[in-house]
């Protein structure tokens, strides 16, 4: 896996790879995990970011959900998300729980987001 660039759409993914990816960018940017301005190796930036529960929590469910896997292994980290998606989430549950409002019942559940195709996740930027 590796961090992307999501920010120039507009875009929509409804795929569970761009979903994982979108997840992981935006857990390296809420936690300074940067691959552009650091002067870290990947492996530090990888350290830092299993240190990271949002992580630990998104590793393991994926390890639950594929059996054979041993977890996520993110390889490129000069990803981004455009500054106006991003900003004011602290968490992975304040991203599903403030997605633009289209789970009305409370939090979306991490497995409907990265696993049903019905839910979308739209890439736009504020340059418009």
């Amino acid at each position: 896996m590796s961090c992307e660039e999501f920010g120039w759409g507009p875009e929509w993914f409804n795929d569970s790879l761009n979903k994982l990816s979108y997840l992981i960018t935006l857990i390296c940017e809420m936690n300074n995990i940067d691959g552009w301005y650091s002067e870290a190796n990947d492996d530090d930036l990888r350290a830092q970011l299993e240190d990271v529960e949002d992580f630990q929590h998104l590793n393991n469910y994926i390890k639950e959900l594929i059996p054979e896997c041993n977890g996520i292994y993110v390889d490129y980290f000069n990803g981004y998300i455009d500054h106006q998606s991003s900003e004011g989430f602290h968490s992975i549950n304040d991203f599903l729980s403030g997605h633009r409002g289209a789970y009305i019942h409370g939090t979306l559940p991490l497995e409907d987001f990265l696993l049903h195709r019905n839910i979308l996740l739209i890439i736009d930027n504020d340059n418009h």
